[in-house]
């Protein structure tokens, strides 16, 4: 099936990319509280949301490759008790025209190549791949996502800091997760 990703055009196979997550377990078990907050708010997430994958040939969200949860400032999580997550899932398919320049994986989250499928969630598509899980058919894609996901757990949030505490990498991730919400400067 044919989709557009940011003018990326790809040749997703949706029912090799299905057949491919129902033999599977889920990819992705760690049990720190953030991602055991993203695979319960993914049962929980719009309708909208769960469209997207479906559509593509992910019917469970957890099946996601890797997954990040980004610290988010205190002053921050009191205004929308929310965390903000980075990661990827992988699907059968292939680029079949980019309408804009080649983009590296890097390059994509950077210059803000993201697609907006709901005010709190974003994709982007590459052929760079990671952790490609045994046996994923191919040639296969990578969509990488940004979420922005209240926290549904009882357990506490262990990734808020103090901005009084703040160490210079968190200015790069609030670069970071700026640009993807784009609200950066240009």
């Amino acid at each position: 099936m044919i989709f557009e990703i940011n003018q990326i055009v790809v040749d997703i196979d949706v029912e090799a990319t299905r057949s491919y997550y129902t033999q599977v377990d889920r990819l992705n078990d760690c049990s720190c509280s953030g991602c055991v907050n993203y695979r319960q708010y993914t049962k929980e997430c719009n309708n909208k949301i769960k469209d997207f994958f479906s559509g593509i040939g992910i019917d469970d969200m957890n099946f996601i490759t890797e997954i990040t949860p980004l610290d988010v400032t205190c002053d921050a999580y009191e205004q929308d008790h929310c965390i903000d997550y980075m990661g990827f899932y992988h699907i059968k398919g292939e680029i079949i025209e980019n309408k804009q320049s080649p983009l590296s994986q890097q390059e994509c989250i950077i210059q803000d190549n993201w697609e907006k499928i709901d005010e709190n969630f974003y994709v982007t598509i590459h052929n760079e791949i990671s952790f490609l899980p045994d046996g994923f058919p191919t040639p296969c894609l990578q969509l990488g996502i940004f979420a922005h996901f209240p926290w549904v757990i009882e357990e506490e949030n262990t990734y808020i800091f103090s901005t009084k505490n703040k160490s210079k990498k968190f200015g790069i991730i609030t670069k970071l997760k700026n640009i993807f919400l784009g609200i950066s400067k240009k």
